[in-house]
């Protein structure tokens, strides 16, 4: 069985499309868990009410807790042998647990990674070029930002890992902060489809589409995943350059809120930084162009 975990704050305009997306699988051995993470809007009733008309839908209500703190309450209340998260306000694909499932059968401890559409449910698809790659392999692929990302969505993941780590609480970029830590003790490969097979929902008004203070999260998980694997001459220079990426993201927007103290951490970082970012042949030209606007910073 596939445990299927949404966790869910205040996202009724589209959280019906979400489950509706997600019981209509064709893998139909699947358990829906909607985490009601202390909505206000009516999303925990409208949970419920799937909870009733489906047995293979069980619903929590929680105090408000962030996402990574309902990731973790979904993982441990699942009993499936897989996990795949979905956010409550995407779809996914009616073939997207088959395909998936599918990757990793015969394959002990593999994770299958799907392909992400931000266009619209139409630009969905279940056909795509299958590629496998060690652990290592993937966590500098998706650290280079190359073919793979680093969401937690859109991914069958055995339930196992999942139980040996956990998403940390209370920091954004939870993902990016996990990702790596699951791969890491993959004792498999991880399975690449690039079906875009995950609706991913772009939200204007979303923290991740908005500039706070707490999107500064990313300098703290960049740093860590940095330092993480300093002694690694291969992972090391992908971490720096995922460091590298999130200072010069948070540099534009600091600049831009006129926080200057924070602007000008992060443009010292970017000075360390950009001769390697020039120098590396993986790096990805957006970097590597970021890199030659700085000497005009």
């Amino acid at each position: 069985m596939i445990s299927v975990i949404v966790p869910v704050y205040n996202n009724a305009p589209h959280l019906g499309e979400c489950v509706e997306s997600i019981l209509v699988q064709s893998h139909s051995d699947i358990e829906v868990l909607l985490v009601d993470d202390g909505s206000t809007d009516g999303s925990g009733a409208i949970c419920d009410e799937y909870a009733g008309r489906d047995k293979r839908v069980k619903v929590w209500h929680n105090a408000n807790r962030g996402p990574a703190v309902t990731r973790n309450f979904g993982v441990d209340h699942a009993a499936g042998t897989h996990a795949l998260f979905v956010d409550s306000d995407d779809m996914i694909h009616p073939d997207t647990v088959r395909t998936l499932h599918s990757l990793v059968s015969g394959r002990p401890q593999s994770i299958a990674v799907a392909d992400f559409t931000a266009k619209s449910p139409g630009h969905m698809t279940s056909a795509g070029k299958t590629r496998i790659y060690t652990p290592r392999q993937a966590i500098e692929l998706t650290l280079y930002q190359n073919t793979l990302n680093g969401s937690m969505c859109g991914k069958l993941i055995p339930m196992c890992l999942l139980r040996h780590t956990r998403h940390t609480e209370d920091i954004l970029y939870e993902d990016l902060d996990m990702f790596y830590r699951v791969y890491e003790h993959c004792q498999g490969s991880i399975v690449h489809t690039s079906a875009r097979l995950y609706y991913y929902r772009t939200n204007p008004g979303s923290i991740i589409n908005t500039f706070t203070p707490k999107r500064l999260d990313v300098l703290k998980v960049t740093d860590r995943i940095a330092a993480h694997y300093a002694g690694d001459p291969v992972l090391g220079k992908a971490a720096r350059d995922r460091r590298y990426s999130a200072y010069y993201n948070m540099y534009l927007l600091t600049r831009r809120a006129d926080m200057k103290e924070e602007s000008e951490k992060c443009k010292a970082v970017i000075r360390q930084l950009r001769a390697e970012a020039l120098l590396n042949p993986k790096v990805r030209i957006k970097n590597k162009l970021g890199a030659i606007l700085s000497f005009f910073l």
